[in-house]
């Protein structure tokens, strides 16, 4: 008979070229707990209950995944540090970075709580998690307050972040007729959000791209930032409408760079003009919920395997669907459909290098990543035993397997399947049909 077990761990971790010397060590422990409370006498009697199993688990790991002598002012010897007296040159050093000697271990503990289920034999199967994994004194390089010159910033423990959701696989499979089939249905959903930013926001921007995203607390860790837009300028009338609100607001102008054809940015502050502080939140990547349904059947010789999988609720941004100034870069057919002075009333504001039409981060980059797919999926036929069994063979199957064989989702793009919500040029996701055979002699 199982009863409650605890397992604890216990880890010690030393970097001595990462961190300072104050902070070079970093422990971790852990435990975790089960119960099989199927084994219990009072559930014994209980035909229906094949299994149920109550486990919890609390645990700290670290990172220490920076470059080395964080903690330490390095200098460098440039020319424009030498000096000259006397006619003798003398080499000057000058500090190129900044130091933290209170550099220490990024720190991530989870909690996770969760229990196994088994019911008629274990022919109906359910596993349940939830799981809380906050990450404090996070590794990242901020910049300077103030600003600086010739001085590059370091790492600093910034603040932290909360990951948080739910786990499940129920699955079910019946063998006790000539038709088996079986079912297997997982998900998980999640959430993140930064939960301590030391009261500041910080905006990145992707490299070679226009892509931005920002930090700060309350909000998920990077979540698009750019311009909220509500149409384009068709005609004069619009720019006049436009500016006239600007006046309403005390402001001189509404937007000083537009020009017909363009795309009217959103107010977001009230102030009746648009600058910099109408940036906002776009969206955010991370999918609220994802997951799979595999269906598996059997009768007779047939076979078959189908496997769905999808993600919903998480937004992509895609740069080339904005970005036509690239000879690298593929544009959009919407982008056939753009304004110019004959066609006024066309969906997709004018194409101009150098507008606020480009070169920014906007909502109209930023759609639904909502997909379904057909991933895996095989049809398969055995021939009869006594078939075989004349002609000496063993064992002969027929299939055909096909990947991504149906695939759906409105993404104006190759695929929403990215991993940072970050769509540059993303090659499009694969398809394949085979036919084959197994043959055993």
């Amino acid at each position: 008979m199982e009863r409650p077990l605890s397992v604890y761990g216990y880890n010690a971790c030393g970097r001595f070229f990462q961190f300072g010397k104050n902070n070079r060590w970093g422990y971790f422990p852990s435990a975790a707990v089960g119960w099989r409370v199927s084994e219990e006498a009072f559930l014994k009697d209980v035909d229906w209950l094949s299994n149920l199993k109550i486990r919890g688990s609390w645990g700290q790991t670290g990172n220490d995944k920076i470059q080395d002598n964080v903690s330490y002012a390095l200098v460098s010897m440039v020319d424009e540090y030498h000096a000259v007296f006397n006619g003798q040159v003398y080499p000057g050093v000058g500090i190129v970075n900044a130091s933290n000697p209170d550099i220490k271990w990024e720190r991530s503990e989870q909690v996770d709580l969760g229990f196994d289920l088994g019911l008629f034999n274990s022919m109906l199967t359910l596993e349940f998690d939830y799981f809380n994994r906050k990450t404090k004194d996070l590794l990242m390089i901020l910049p300077i307050k103030g600003g600086s010159v010739g001085i590059t910033p370091t790492y600093s423990n910034a603040g932290s972040v909360r990951n948080s959701g739910f786990e499940f696989t129920v699955a079910w499979q019946d063998n006790r007729h000539p038709f088996n089939y079986g079912f297997t249905f997982s998900g998980s959903t999640f959430k993140n959000e930064v939960t301590d930013w030391k009261n500041q926001k910080t905006i990145s921007t992707a490299w070679s791209t226009n892509l931005q995203t920002a930090k700060e607390e309350g909000k998920p860790f990077g979540y698009f930032y750019g311009y909220k837009t509500q149409g384009i300028y068709h005609t004069q009338a619009d720019l006049d409408r436009w500016n006239e609100y600007a006046r309403s607001k005390g402001a001189d102008v509404y937007h000083s760079e537009a020009q017909l054809g363009d795309l009217i940015y959103v107010d977001v502050d009230g102030d009746g003009r648009i600058t910099a502080e109408d940036q906002t939140d776009l969206g955010n990547p991370y999918p609220k919920f994802t997951g799979s349904l595999g269906f598996n059947a059997s009768w007779k010789g047939f076979d078959l395997y189908l496997d769905f999988t999808g993600s919903f609720g998480g937004k992509v941004m895609n740069n080339s669907y904005n970005d036509f100034t690239s000879v690298t870069n593929n544009m959009h057919r919407d982008w056939c459909d753009s304004w110019t002075p004959e066609n006024p009333d066309a969906v997709m504001p004018r194409l101009a290098g150098g507008s606020i039409n480009v070169g920014r981060t906007l909502d109209i980059m930023v759609f639904d990543g909502d997909y379904l797919k057909l991933r895996p999926s095989e049809l398969g036929y055995t021939l009869p035993d006594e078939w075989m069994n004349k002609i000496g063979i063993g064992r002969l199957r027929i299939y055909v397997n096909a990947s991504n064989l149906l695939y759906f989702t409105k993404y104006k793009g190759f695929t929403p399947e990215i991993m940072d919500g970050q769509d540059s040029n993303t090659y499009p996701m694969a398809g394949s049909v085979n036919f084959g055979l197994n043959l055993t002699l």
